[in-house]
């Protein structure tokens, strides 16, 4: 099933600017930008989300990729797991589609 570009991508600006998962990024530093996602799923992210330099679909050949190990989609909500290795961190949660907008419904970060 493919999904929509514009679904996978609101998920994602979601995801990445989460106040608490954000500070995990360290983009300030050079080696972690652009942000790196690796994948298994097909999931189409053909744009970039707004405001965040990425690199898509990509294999995960260091600690330095986002590892997206869950995505799944029903109706109005994605349920999501990445992983970020460097920091040893995993993001848990589900968003969902309220009054037209993708919000963060539920979330868990801990660190391994």
């Amino acid at each position: 099933m493919k999904l929509p570009n514009t679904l996978v991508n609101n998920v994602f600006k979601l995801i990445l600017s989460d106040e608490e998962f954000h500070q995990y990024l360290h983009l300030e530093l050079e080696e972690r930008s652009p942000i790196l996602i690796a994948t298994n799923h097909n999931i189409p992210i053909s744009t970039k989300p707004d405001g965040f330099d990425v690199v898509l679909h990509v294999e995960k050949i260091s600690e330095l990729y986002i590892e997206v190990v869950k995505f799944v989609v029903e109706s109005n909500s994605v349920e999501f797991e990445i992983n970020y290795e460097v920091e040893g961190v995993t993001f848990q949660g589900v968003a969902s589609k309220k009054n037209g907008q993708w919000v963060i419904q539920k979330k868990s970060i801990f660190e391994s």
